[in-house]
């Protein structure tokens, strides 16, 4: 048995643009969390943890989780996970309104100070297989849902080349994954990664090289 903790803490003091008139902002927010790993037997390894974050203007949330990971042999396991998370908004996001570098494809971002804090819950359920010590897939279905998602939305201001950030009452992101990793030595990795996302009917092919430093 496994057993690590840990806090975090941050503080965000800086001056954003509010009407064009820049204004001392600032936040501060703490987390602590804590989990553990407890191999059942040879076979089922079980990670619970939790998880308390707190901002000062919206207060907190407790977000638990639990992970398990069943060897079907010693090259292959399935994993299954169910987590809960809690994301407060940043000061750019309630305050800030920027103008982006996009030429005439450009737009100005406000920052909306009635926004509330995101929140989610989702599992995903995955099968792992390592072909040799190189070469390594993975195929997953997962499904998440939150609630107050942050998004950018042009509806809520008159000027179409404006956007401002919203709350989505409900938001379901449903999707399957699959990657085939290999290793070329001397530090790098070659991956494949397939993935459809059903929230907004992507597809997503991802090729890339990587040097492990």
């Amino acid at each position: 048995m496994t057993l690590t903790y840990g806090a975090e803490y941050s503080k965000d003091d800086r001056q954003v643009a509010i009407n064009h008139v820049l204004t001392d902002k600032g936040s501060e927010q703490w987390a602590g969390y804590v989990y553990g790993e407890y191999k059942l037997n040879d076979k089922l390894l079980v990670i619970p943890s939790l998880r308390y974050d707190h901002h000062d203007s919206f207060g907190g949330e407790t977000s638990p989780s639990l992970g398990m990971t069943y060897f079907v042999d010693d090259s292959s396991r399935i994993k299954a996970t169910y987590g809960e998370a809690y994301k407060a908004q940043t000061s750019e996001q309630l305050y800030k309104s920027w103008e982006s570098s996009g030429g005439p494809m450009g737009f100005e971002l406000l920052g909306n100070p009635n926004l509330k804090p995101e929140t989610s819950k989702g599992f995903e359920i995955a099968y792992e297989k390592d072909f040799d010590d190189k070469t390594s897939a993975k195929v997953a279905y997962y499904k998440k849902d939150k609630e107050d998602a942050i998004v950018m939305d042009q509806s809520h201001v008159m000027d179409e080349n404006w956007v401002q950030m919203v709350n989505v009452e409900e938001a379901e992101f449903e999707g399957i994954e699959f990657a085939l990793e290999h290793d070329l030595s001397k530090g790098f990795t070659v991956g494949f990664n397939y993935e459809y996302l059903d929230a907004q009917k992507l597809l997503l092919l991802r090729i890339c090289l990587a040097k492990q430093l």
